[in-house]
Protein backbone atom coordinates (compact mmCIF):
# COMPACT_ATOMS: atom_id res chain seq x y z
CA UNK A 1 0.00 0.00 0.00
CA UNK A 2 1.38 3.36 -1.02
CA UNK A 3 1.20 6.18 1.47
CA UNK A 4 1.29 9.74 0.14
CA UNK A 5 2.31 12.25 2.76
CA UNK A 6 0.20 15.41 2.78
CA UNK A 7 1.97 18.48 1.52
CA UNK A 8 2.83 21.02 4.17
CA UNK A 9 1.30 24.43 3.53
CA UNK A 10 3.87 27.19 3.42
CA UNK A 11 3.05 30.43 5.15
CA UNK A 12 4.61 33.38 3.41
CA UNK A 13 5.53 36.43 5.41
CA UNK A 14 3.67 39.52 4.26
CA UNK A 15 4.74 43.14 4.30
CA UNK A 16 2.86 44.79 7.16
CA UNK A 17 0.07 47.24 6.50
CA UNK A 18 0.85 50.94 6.38
CA UNK A 19 3.43 53.25 4.76
CA UNK A 20 6.84 51.93 3.69
CA UNK A 21 9.87 53.21 1.81
CA UNK A 22 10.33 50.96 -1.20
CA UNK A 23 12.09 50.49 -4.55
CA UNK A 24 10.47 49.17 -7.73
CA UNK A 25 12.57 46.14 -8.70
CA UNK A 26 10.35 44.05 -10.98
CA UNK A 27 8.04 44.73 -13.94
CA UNK A 28 6.45 41.59 -15.41
CA UNK A 29 4.21 41.36 -18.48
CA UNK A 30 1.52 38.82 -17.55
CA UNK A 31 -0.22 38.81 -20.91
CA UNK A 32 -3.96 39.25 -21.42
CA UNK A 33 -6.43 38.10 -18.76
CA UNK A 34 -9.94 38.88 -17.59
CA UNK A 35 -10.03 41.74 -15.11
CA UNK A 36 -12.46 42.38 -12.25
CA UNK A 37 -14.93 43.95 -14.70
CA UNK A 38 -14.99 40.93 -17.01
CA UNK A 39 -12.88 42.58 -19.73
CA UNK A 40 -9.83 40.98 -21.33
CA UNK A 41 -6.86 43.29 -20.79
CA UNK A 42 -3.07 43.06 -20.98
CA UNK A 43 -1.81 43.04 -17.38
CA UNK A 44 1.51 43.91 -15.80
CA UNK A 45 2.82 43.06 -12.32
CA UNK A 46 4.87 45.69 -10.45
CA UNK A 47 6.87 44.50 -7.42
CA UNK A 48 8.49 46.79 -4.86
CA UNK A 49 11.29 45.80 -2.48
CA UNK A 50 10.68 46.92 1.11
CA UNK A 51 14.11 47.29 2.81
CA UNK A 52 12.79 47.58 6.37
CA UNK A 53 11.05 44.19 6.38
CA UNK A 54 13.00 40.99 5.88
CA UNK A 55 12.10 37.45 4.88
CA UNK A 56 13.44 34.37 6.68
CA UNK A 57 16.39 34.27 4.27
CA UNK A 58 17.41 37.78 5.32
CA UNK A 59 16.43 39.43 2.03
CA UNK A 60 13.96 42.33 1.91
CA UNK A 61 10.35 41.36 1.32
CA UNK A 62 8.59 42.15 -1.95
CA UNK A 63 5.05 43.44 -2.33
CA UNK A 64 3.35 43.72 -5.69
CA UNK A 65 0.33 45.06 -7.50
CA UNK A 66 -1.20 44.25 -10.88
CA UNK A 67 -2.36 46.84 -13.37
CA UNK A 68 -4.27 46.63 -16.61
CA UNK A 69 -2.25 48.10 -19.45
CA UNK A 70 -4.80 50.67 -20.58
CA UNK A 71 -4.41 54.40 -21.07
CA UNK A 72 -7.61 56.23 -20.14
CA UNK A 73 -8.47 58.81 -17.49
CA UNK A 74 -9.94 56.08 -15.27
CA UNK A 75 -7.07 53.58 -15.70
CA UNK A 76 -5.12 52.81 -12.54
CA UNK A 77 -1.69 52.51 -14.19
CA UNK A 78 -1.41 56.10 -15.50
CA UNK A 79 -2.99 57.37 -12.27
CA UNK A 80 -0.33 55.57 -10.24
CA UNK A 81 2.52 56.85 -12.42
CA UNK A 82 1.21 60.43 -12.35
CA UNK A 83 0.97 60.43 -8.56
CA UNK A 84 4.43 58.92 -8.25
CA UNK A 85 6.63 60.70 -10.82
CA UNK A 86 4.36 63.47 -12.10
CA UNK A 87 3.88 64.44 -15.74
CA UNK A 88 1.01 63.40 -17.96
CA UNK A 89 1.29 59.68 -18.84
CA UNK A 90 -1.75 59.88 -21.12
CA UNK A 91 0.00 62.25 -23.52
CA UNK A 92 3.67 61.50 -22.77
CA UNK A 93 3.43 57.73 -22.41
CA UNK A 94 5.18 55.58 -19.83
CA UNK A 95 8.80 54.50 -20.14
CA UNK A 96 9.09 51.46 -17.87
CA UNK A 97 12.89 51.60 -17.86
CA UNK A 98 12.73 54.94 -16.03
CA UNK A 99 10.49 53.47 -13.33
CA UNK A 100 12.61 50.41 -12.62
CA UNK A 101 14.90 50.98 -9.62
CA UNK A 102 13.05 54.15 -8.64
CA UNK A 103 12.32 54.72 -4.92
CA UNK A 104 8.85 55.46 -3.63
CA UNK A 105 6.73 55.80 -0.54
CA UNK A 106 4.08 53.10 -0.79
CA UNK A 107 1.09 52.26 1.36
CA UNK A 108 0.34 48.57 1.85
CA UNK A 109 -3.10 47.21 2.60
CA UNK A 110 -4.08 43.61 3.37
CA UNK A 111 -7.08 41.90 1.79
CA UNK A 112 -8.65 38.48 2.38
CA UNK A 113 -9.82 36.21 -0.45
CA UNK A 114 -10.82 32.56 0.01
CA UNK A 115 -9.47 32.61 3.58
CA UNK A 116 -6.07 33.77 2.34
CA UNK A 117 -4.54 37.11 3.26
CA UNK A 118 -2.72 39.12 0.60
CA UNK A 119 -0.61 42.27 0.79
CA UNK A 120 -1.34 44.86 -1.90
CA UNK A 121 0.13 48.22 -2.79
CA UNK A 122 -2.64 50.73 -2.23
CA UNK A 123 -0.88 53.98 -3.17
CA UNK A 124 2.49 55.00 -4.60
CA UNK A 125 3.97 58.41 -3.87
CA UNK A 126 7.37 60.09 -4.25
CA UNK A 127 9.76 60.08 -1.31
CA UNK A 128 9.47 63.13 0.97
CA UNK A 129 11.98 65.86 0.17
CA UNK A 130 15.30 65.31 1.88
CA UNK A 131 14.74 61.62 2.52
CA UNK A 132 17.65 59.54 1.16
CA UNK A 133 16.78 56.91 -1.44
CA UNK A 134 17.14 53.34 -0.15
CA UNK A 135 19.43 50.78 -1.73
CA UNK A 136 17.99 47.53 -3.05
CA UNK A 137 19.11 43.90 -2.91
CA UNK A 138 17.00 42.34 -5.66
CA UNK A 139 18.34 42.81 -9.18
CA UNK A 140 15.98 45.04 -11.21
CA UNK A 141 14.13 42.92 -13.76
CA UNK A 142 11.79 43.47 -16.67
CA UNK A 143 10.07 40.65 -18.56
CA UNK A 144 8.06 41.47 -21.67
CA UNK A 145 6.35 39.44 -24.40
CA UNK A 146 6.64 40.93 -27.89
CA UNK A 147 3.60 39.50 -29.63
CA UNK A 148 4.13 41.06 -33.05
CA UNK A 149 7.74 39.85 -33.19
CA UNK A 150 6.91 36.49 -31.54
CA UNK A 151 9.67 36.73 -28.96
CA UNK A 152 10.42 36.92 -25.26
CA UNK A 153 13.38 36.14 -23.03
CA UNK A 154 13.05 32.45 -22.16
CA UNK A 155 15.82 32.52 -19.54
CA UNK A 156 14.16 35.38 -17.65
CA UNK A 157 10.77 33.64 -17.90
CA UNK A 158 12.14 30.41 -16.43
CA UNK A 159 13.73 32.34 -13.54
CA UNK A 160 10.41 33.91 -12.49
CA UNK A 161 8.49 32.59 -9.47
CA UNK A 162 6.22 29.68 -10.30
CA UNK A 163 2.99 31.57 -9.63
CA UNK A 164 3.96 34.24 -12.16
CA UNK A 165 4.95 31.65 -14.79
CA UNK A 166 1.62 29.86 -14.38
CA UNK A 167 -0.27 33.12 -14.86
CA UNK A 168 1.76 34.01 -17.96
CA UNK A 169 1.28 30.54 -19.43
CA UNK A 170 -2.50 31.08 -19.44
CA UNK A 171 -2.23 34.12 -21.71
CA UNK A 172 -2.76 34.20 -25.47
CA UNK A 173 0.54 36.05 -25.83
CA UNK A 174 2.47 33.18 -24.27
CA UNK A 175 0.63 30.57 -26.37
CA UNK A 176 1.41 32.48 -29.56
CA UNK A 177 5.07 33.08 -28.75
CA UNK A 178 5.81 29.63 -27.32
CA UNK A 179 4.20 28.06 -30.39
CA UNK A 180 6.61 30.01 -32.59
CA UNK A 181 9.72 28.77 -30.77
CA UNK A 182 10.08 31.36 -27.99
CA UNK A 183 12.77 33.43 -29.70
CA UNK A 184 14.88 35.07 -27.02
CA UNK A 185 15.16 38.83 -26.65
CA UNK A 186 17.84 40.67 -24.70
CA UNK A 187 17.59 40.02 -20.95
CA UNK A 188 18.98 43.43 -20.00
CA UNK A 189 16.25 45.68 -18.57
CA UNK A 190 18.17 48.79 -19.55
CA UNK A 191 18.29 48.35 -23.32
CA UNK A 192 15.78 49.98 -25.64
CA UNK A 193 15.12 46.56 -27.19
CA UNK A 194 14.06 44.84 -23.96
CA UNK A 195 10.90 46.70 -22.99
CA UNK A 196 8.41 48.98 -24.72
CA UNK A 197 8.68 52.70 -24.17
CA UNK A 198 5.03 53.65 -23.87
CA UNK A 199 2.84 50.83 -25.19
CA UNK A 200 3.97 49.98 -28.67
CA UNK A 201 1.87 47.02 -29.77
CA UNK A 202 -1.77 45.94 -29.79
CA UNK A 203 -5.03 47.88 -29.50
CA UNK A 204 -6.11 49.68 -26.35
CA UNK A 205 -2.62 50.69 -25.25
Amino acid sequence: MTYIAPQEKREFKLVTEGPHIAVLVRIIDLGSHQNNFGNIRRQVDFAWEVPDELAENGKPLLVSNRYSVTMTEKSQLPKMVRGWVGGDPLSEGIDFTKLLGRPAMINVRHSVNDDKTYANVDTVMPLPKGMPAPTHVHEPLIFWMYLEQRRMDKAVFEALPEYLRKTIEKSNEYATISGSGMHSASSSPRTDDSVPSYFDEGPGY
